[in-house]
């Protein structure tokens, strides 16, 4: 039985500006954003380029616009959020929370999260494929995995920064898992904004009647049953809302993701409501 080898490529790291000023509003810690990229891949075989493993992160990450303190502790509890909010998958994402000092640069500690989100990724893949492809070796492709991950960020509603994720996992198969993920910042402080901080106690039974409700019109069926029974919506789960959202100036837009509330051929589905909609719900401001 041969000795397999394996090879991980240099991992290429690249800072790019991505200027952003998030925050409205008089004494807001206004934040600009920078990106860290990671390009890397391990093979099983160091003499064929099949089978591998690949990654690749373009992750935004901010930093303080000023020299505040209070824009530092905003920056910093940003891009704590980020590792630990679940936008990079929970399955290779232990121990990337690295210790944060308040001196450290925001580059720094998100490359050093990002090299152990790297680290996760690459470990799980050579535990998991190295046996197999040592006894299975005419079936090379079949072991190729891949993990991608771009994101932005988008001026949200008043103060809050939107950040995006979209992802796609390769784990074998027919197809691989695109998804988009979202998080809401307050620029001002760094703390991810949550239903509960714009909308009143009690809105959740309203709003998932609100959700099925709309849905029902967008796929033109009259209730849930046939939402269920005609399109697999919500025929395995219940009506739900999800921690997937985004909070901009016209209202909110929840996001369901391929295979998460119906089969794979109805795609991503999204939910939009306007303000205006959501008016019985909204806290006051």
């Amino acid at each position: 039985m041969k000795k397999i080898i394996f090879s991980l490529t240099l991992l290429l790291m690249v800072l790019a500006s991505c200027q952003y000023k998030g925050g409205a509003g008089s004494g807001s810690a206004v934040l600009s954003f920078d990106s860290l990229v990671i390009d890397s891949t391990v093979r099983l075989n160091p003499n064929s380029e099949q089978p591998n493993g690949h990654l690749a992160l373009h992750l935004i990450y901010a930093k303080p616009q000023s020299n505040s303190d209070a824009a530092a502790k905003a920056a910093n509890l940003l891009n704590d959020s980020l590792l630990r909010s679940g936008l990079l998958l929970p399955d290779f994402a232990e121990g990337v929370t690295p210790p944060q000092t308040q001196t450290e640069a925001p580059s720094v500690y998100m490359t050093k999260g990002a090299h152990q989100f790297a680290e996760g990724f690459f470990k799980m893949y050579l535990a998991d494929y190295k046996d197999l492809y040592r006894d299975d070796q005419e079936s090379a492709p079949s072991y190729n995995r891949s993990y991608t991950v771009f994101t932005h960020v988008e001026q949200g509603a008043d103060s809050i920064v939107n950040y995006l994720a979209d992802t796609y996992f390769y784990g074998g198969g027919a197809h691989g898992q695109a998804a988009t993920w979202a998080r809401n910042f307050n620029a001002r402080t760094g703390a991810i904004v949550h239903l509960t901080d714009v909308l009143r106690p009690g809105y959740e039974r309203p709003l998932t009647s609100m959700i099925v409700a709309k849905l029902a019109r967008q796929f033109k069926v009259r209730n849930l049953k046939q939402l269920q029974d005609s399109l697999t919506v919500f025929a395995w789960t219940g009506p739900y809302i999800p921690d997937n959202y985004i909070i901009n100036e016209k209202g909110i837009t929840f996001i369901y993701n391929p295979d998460e509330i119906a089969a794979h051929v109805m795609g991503e589905i999204r939910v939009t409501f306007s303000n205006k909609q959501l008016s019985k719900l909204l806290r006051k401001k």
